[in-house]
């Protein structure tokens, strides 16, 4: 008899909440520049809240579903998600300085955020797959990173750190939960944060940025600081 398939509750009431909890983020950090653009205070709101339930659904609906028959298809997923990226690169619109989306016919999307979907899904199957030689630094860590690395890379050159810093973070994530040696994770962390430093500084505004987010008032803290400040 085959056991029961039952969804984590205790992962889907959390998250659920955080996404609850984001309606009130939403409308206090966007109610004065949803009135400009759509002439109510509640337009952006409702569009938030509107994609909330989606996402719900979404999560209500992939709870019927074995998570285990997605496992052989990760590596196309990811495949598919790294094309994307290059094309991005190469025929994205460019907005303020950076090719982030990708036209496809009436609609555009953000290839970064299925690069974050194809990549918890593809080193999770990875580390289930090497589970019995987890610690093999050639046949386990090196695979894992090379996908990661690719995957942050290309959307630093976007540029994008943010998104390439996320990527990194639930890499190291993951490898942590599937038992990674700590002297591949902390050595490889060191790598990271010293690579992310220097790419960091090489652009004047993510200098800005990070100076305004640790307290540090210019003239400019008003438009690049406008994100903490909302949130504040």
């Amino acid at each position: 008899m085959k056991p029961k398939k039952t969804a984590d509750m205790g992962l889907f009431l959390t998250v659920t909440g955080l996404l609850l909890a984001s309606l009130a983020f939403v409308y206090t950090a966007s109610a004065s520049f949803s009135i400009a653009k759509t002439d109510t205070s509640e337009g952006m709101l409702i569009r938030h809240a509107t994609k909330v339930v989606l996402a719900i659904a979404a999560m209500l609906f992939f709870t019927k579903i074995d998570y285990h028959k997605f496992q052989k298809y990760t590596k196309w997923l990811m495949a598919l998600a790294i094309v994307f990226l290059v094309a991005v690169l190469a025929v994205g619109t460019k907005e303020l300085g950076a090719r982030r989306w990708l036209p496809l016919g009436p609609f555009s999307f953000q290839p970064s955020e299925f690069v974050k979907i194809a990549l918890v899904m593809h080193i999770a199957a990875m580390c289930a797959a090497k589970k019995e030689y987890i610690g093999d630094f050639k046949r386990s860590f090196v695979p894992i990173m090379i996908w990661a690395g690719l995957a942050a890379a290309l959307i630093a050159k976007q540029p994008n750190m943010s998104n390439a810093a996320v990527l990194v973070m639930l890499t190291f994530g993951i490898m942590y939960v599937a038992q990674m040696p700590m002297k591949y994770l902390m050595a490889s962390a060191c790598v990271v944060v010293v690579g992310g430093g220097i790419y960091a500084m090489t652009a004047w505004y993510r200098v800005q940025r990070i100076l305004t987010f640790l307290g540090h008032e210019n003239e400019h803290s008003d438009q690049i600081g406008y994100q903490t400040q909302q949130a504040l």
